[in-house]
């Protein structure tokens, strides 16, 4: 967060609820130098993404993992049902 807190996002920073955006911040606090991290921003990735879905890039990850031993992912672990929380569910403002 510490290279991203100096970069301005004009589509994040208009997330509301104030709430929403905490958990968007946490999310990526806690994520996103294993998801934004150069390897895994190439353009061919990117499509892929776009193209297949998160579900495509859960599985990659999970894949990547399980492949190499020295791996470690923890969005991976974090899914993983023993250790995933599910947070309450939101009420719509609107």
């Amino acid at each position: 967060m510490r290279h991203s807190s100096r970069t301005r996002l004009a589509a994040a920073e208009a997330i509301e609820p104030e709430d929403i955006w905490e958990d968007v911040r946490e999310f990526i606090a806690n994520y996103g130098s294993e998801l934004f991290a150069a390897p895994k921003l190439t353009l061919g990735h990117i499509r892929t993404i776009l193209h297949q879905g998160t579900d495509w890039l859960l599985e990659h990850l999970e894949s990547e993992v399980a492949e190499d031993p020295l791996a470690e992912s923890l969005l991976v672990n974090d899914l993983q049902p023993e250790t995933l929380i599910v947070s309450r569910p939101r009420t719509s403002s609107r």
